[in-house]
């Protein structure tokens, strides 16, 4: 829904009884996404893109400002608002390629003092890419908060929706644990069933991580069947805290290299430190429960046996 809404047509297009939109303006609006669990089903499959396919055709300059998108999922006769952020965007024709349609999503800064998130990107028909910076910071919409310094991703599909995905994300920071339960409510239904998702979710919950890091990914597959998706990439640790709840011996200053696939993870001689203690740690895990294999060694040339370790140990 929106209070204001103006259209621009092409005069020559009205003289030739085929009008055809130049722009739409839309301003104080609120868009809607909702998801059925129990239909498995978005209300923006009713929403029809017509994409023009003559080369003297093309799709009208789309303004939205002073809105708000708003997520939701639907269960029974429950609705439960996810996410809800200021929107500001733009939609046009790219004059210079001529061949699709550039875009600039940003949101607006939050009250409280929290910061923005700014995409730009380019997409035409089988080809999409994306780079900026992106802020949770709405604590009432997200629960978490974290920041993205800048991200880029290329997205390929074809008529089958046959898909590539190249992604690159630097500087993503949180202060606090990300609560991959949210994320889950968020994402595609088939996150809060899939082994995998499942398997990250206990890591988070168990080792409770923070700070700073570089990630990137690639995937493959179908977007119809996205959880049989093939997933690999790698985590570049710049400076990460962690502590097992089990082991309450925090580890601060982590650095170094995780690659993961979507059968298992390698660490490869990261390195940490608690107080003076300067510690190692590598290893791999492969496959997920019941089959679950893994190997880690964790060692240290000047451990100390002080009341932090002997607390920690059971």
């Amino acid at each position: 829904k929106a209070k204001q809404v103006h259209a621009t047509y092409d005069l020559a297009s009205l003289l030739t009884l085929r009008p055809q939109l130049k722009r739409i303006d839309v301003n104080d609006f609120v868009f809607s996404a909702r998801y059925d669990l129990d239909a498995r089903r978005w209300n923006l499959s009713a929403l029809k893109l017509y994409i023009p396919k003559g080369a003297s055709e093309k799709m009208p300059l789309v303004t939205l400002g002073s809105g708000i998108l708003q997520y939701s999922r639907i269960s029974g006769s429950e609705t439960k608002i996810v996410a809800s952020m200021p929107l500001s965007a733009r939609l046009g024709f790219d004059s210079q390629t001529r061949k699709g349609y550039s875009f600039d999503f940003q949101t607006g800064t939050q009250a409280g003092g929290s910061g923005e998130s700014h995409l730009k990107g380019f997409w035409r028909p089988g080809y999409l890419d994306l780079a900026g910076g992106i802020a949770s910071a709405d604590k009432s919409a997200f629960e978490m908060e974290w920041m993205i310094g800048s991200m880029a991703a290329v997205l390929e599909y074809d008529q089958d929706d046959v898909f590539t995905l190249d992604m690159r994300i630097l500087d993503l920071h949180s202060d606090q644990t990300i609560e991959l339960d949210k994320v889950a409510q968020m994402g595609p239904a088939f996150l809060e069933t899939s082994t995998p998702f499942a398997a990250l979710r206990g890591f988070f919950s168990r080792y409770n991580p923070t700070g700073n890091i570089d990630l990137y990914v690639k995937a493959s597959g179908n977007l119809k069947q996205l959880d049989k998706s093939i997933l690999t990439g790698s985590v570049d640790c710049k400076d990460v805290t962690f502590c097992q709840d089990r082991f309450p011996y925090r580890v601060e200053q982590v650095q170094g290299n995780v690659d993961f696939t979507k059968n298992g993870v390698t660490l490869n001689r990261l390195s940490g430190v608690h107080g003076d203690v300067r510690l190692t740690i590598d290893g791999w895990t492969h496959g997920f429960s019941p089959n679950w294999e893994y190997d880690f060694h964790i060692t240290s040339e000047n451990m100390k046996l002080d009341d932090d370790l002997y607390k920690a140990l059971s």
